[in-house]
């Protein structure tokens, strides 16, 4: 199968816009108005108190959100009077949810 010069250049361009769509899009999160990786998976689980979610995109930050930095492995945002704070282990890929 011979591709043109044109043909490989525009699948190049579509496969380049979706990794960028896919790495860069967001949902909204139990919590309002946060937004997570939209490859994000949401975690039923009765015993945590916290939104938790199975991500490969690391939740390092958040449009709209001011970054408050990261102490360990809390990664703390902030907007207006509410905070967020998202907690990743390094020996899985969940990140806990919640708001102080």
């Amino acid at each position: 199968m011979k591709f043109s010069r044109k043909k490989l250049l525009l699948l190049l361009l579509i496969l380049m816009c979706s990794i960028i769509f896919i790495f860069s899009a967001t949902k909204e999160s139990k919590i309002k108005d946060f937004p997570i990786p939209m490859s994000a998976i949401n975690i039923q689980d009765d015993k945590v108190k916290a939104d938790a979610y199975i991500s490969i995109i690391p939740i390092t930050e958040a449009k709209g959100w001011e970054f408050l930095g990261q102490n360990g492995h809390e990664i703390e945002f902030k907007k207006g009077d509410r905070t967020v704070v998202i907690v990743n282990y390094p020996e899985d890929n969940k990140y806990y949810i919640f708001e102080r």
